[in-house]
């Protein structure tokens, strides 16, 4: 599971200036929790908030809402690079070469790209 590469090496680069967009779905996941203060809107997106400039959701190196967290976060560090959408594994990401590219996984890039854009 991708997660647990970041959680055994107590990995958060991620969650740090996190500019990650949400989805309706997303939004809706995570209201259901009863958090209202976790987004932004920032050139037309709603990205999730930063605060002392990480992921409001992260304590330490620990997701609070791990097992609901936005789609584009469970997908990473496969990201698409723009604009020739190809996806690549984000060279941001120090434990990028423990991860495997799976087609499934790039697919769903792909549709989260499409419904970003629409």
């Amino acid at each position: 599971m991708k997660g647990d590469v970041c959680r055994m090496n107590s990995c958060s680069v991620c969650c740090h200036e996190t500019e990650m967009e949400l989805t309706l779905e997303d939004i809706d996941r995570i209201s259901a929790l009863g958090r209202r203060d976790f987004m932004v809107e920032k050139n037309g997106s709603r990205i999730l908030r930063n605060i002392d400039g990480h992921c409001i959701f992260l304590d330490g190196n620990d997701c609070t809402i791990y097992e609901h967290r936005p789609k584009g976060c469970t997908l990473y560090p496969l990201v698409m690079s723009m604009p020739e959408r190809r996806p690549v594994l984000d060279e941001d990401c120090p434990y990028r070469h423990l991860f495997a590219v799976d087609p499934d996984d790039i697919r769903e890039l792909s549709d989260l790209i499409d419904e970003m854009e629409g």
